[in-house]
């Protein structure tokens, strides 16, 4: 078990700070000048990351801590006049009134969710407009001609053996065997051949060799970018927040607040972050489970990171020391996980059953529900003839138990949603 000498004095542990600086390992620092020359008072910073990284985290922390030139309303929808409701659907209809806020009446511009090609987008997709939240009429309305350049992209790093480990609780839009790994899950890391459905469409695909191919090869093309962008980790967010944050709020040419808010709260919106609302366990239980070095390698054997050593970049792991060898991996198991697919979905309420004319799919374990939600995915009866025909009232159901019991609801309705996704 770990304990309190495997932090340092601002909490951080040791194996995220081998050389105990103190300071948060952001990078890209030595263009902040530079763009903040190139760009007006209506820059604004750009959160982007892959999924489970912490991408709403990182907005909440920018949008409640760092005052910009230009502000927006900063009191809710319910003050806002008919021409800032207007000017504030052009963002995402689910981003206002938190963090997408704009006024016409006084030019002021809205803190960003994301930046304008989605944040979870490679790179590679800058200069397109791929999110329909942020189209390019969206963003010159706003922005002006300068559109893009007045935004600097934030991206969230996270340790890729802590993001494998949440990317088999969620996948969103990645696609591995994560059920065929079951309890194991990423063990064996050989066995993750992933692809990435950025958007609808086979031609936003990607595939990846193995998961931690992904995370290297989507963070290399934002390291290796010669433009203007801050890459901060995620364990920084959490262990040294305020330091990070002000870090962020320099570079965009922002003024930090009297009281700084830690965001101690869950931050996910929607049913497919795990239900609608401000639910989960949050930062501080986030604090907990990141300072376990145990926690760190659970589940994987030596040559599951003998594997990811060699999948992963070498220059992104020391520039944001996440140093690992299966030489370093005393207090994680030596025996490998066997994993049980039937065990582990009975425990998430699910069944793999075979429907004529569907093939195998998962299913309720209760042969007479409308469907169940898991993880913040929907998964509908298909093998009940009886169930309700309408989607959302079939989700409806779902998503409230306890009107509409089920005889075997064991997965939850909405999983709980902590700061660190």
């Amino acid at each position: 078990a770990d304990g309190d000498d495997n932090l340092l004095a601002d909490g951080m542990p040791r194996f995220y700070d081998t050389a105990a600086t103190g300071r948060p390992k952001t990078v890209g620092l030595e263009q902040c000048a530079a763009f903040r020359a190139a760009t007006s008072d209506r820059r604004r910073a750009g959160p982007a990351g892959l999924f489970n990284t912490g991408t709403n985290f990182l907005a909440s922390l920018i949008d409640g801590n760092c005052q910009m030139p230009r502000e927006c309303n900063q009191y809710g929808e319910s003050t806002l006049r008919p021409d800032e409701k207007r000017t504030i659907n052009l963002m995402h209809e689910h981003m206002y009134p938190d963090v997408a806020r704009a006024d016409p009446g006084t030019d002021c511009v809205p803190s960003l969710f994301q930046v304008p090609w989605g944040k979870h987008n490679p790179h590679m997709w800058r200069d397109d407009h791929r999110n329909p939240a942020m189209s390019a009429d969206v963003v010159e309305r706003i922005w002006g001609a300068a559109g893009r350049g007045e935004i600097l992209p934030v991206v969230v790093v996270k340790d890729p053996l802590t993001w494998m480990h949440s990317m088999c609780r969620t996948m969103y839009n990645a696609n591995f065997p994560r059920n065929e790994l079951a309890q194991c899950c990423p063990h064996p890391v050989t066995a993750t051949p992933t692809s990435v459905m950025w958007l609808p469409g086979e031609m936003n695909i990607t595939h990846h060799a193995t998961l931690p191919h992904l995370w290297s090869e989507w963070y290399a093309q934002y390291f290796d970018s010669p433009r203007a962008r801050l890459m901060v980790r995620y364990e920084d967010l959490l262990f040294r927040t305020q330091d990070t944050v002000a870090e962020i709020c320099a570079c965009v040419g922002g003024t930090m607040t009297e009281e700084f808010d830690r965001v101690d709260r869950a931050i996910k919106w929607g049913a497919g972050h795990g239900g609608a609302g401000l639910q989960g366990s949050g930062r501080v239980d986030a604090l907990r489970k990141f300072a376990s070095e145990e926690k760190r390698y659970e589940l994987y054997t030596a040559r599951d990171l003998d594997h990811a050593r060699a999948a992963v970049d070498r220059r992104l792991v020391d520039a944001f020391d996440y140093g690992f060898s299966s030489s370093s991996r005393g207090v994680s198991r030596d025996a490998e996980c066997a994993p049980d697919k039937a065990a582990y979905l009975a425990e998430q309420g699910l069944q793999e059953k075979y429907i004529d004319g569907k093939g195998l799919r998962l299913l309720p374990l209760d042969d007479e529900s409308d469907g169940i939600i898991v993880r913040g995915l929907f998964f509908r009866n298909v093998g009940n003839p009886n169930a309700h025909p309408n989607m959302e009232r079939a989700m409806y159901k779902a998503e409230n138990p306890r009107l509409f019991p089920l005889k075997h609801q064991r997965g939850k309705a909405s999983a709980p949603v902590s700061a660190e996704q």
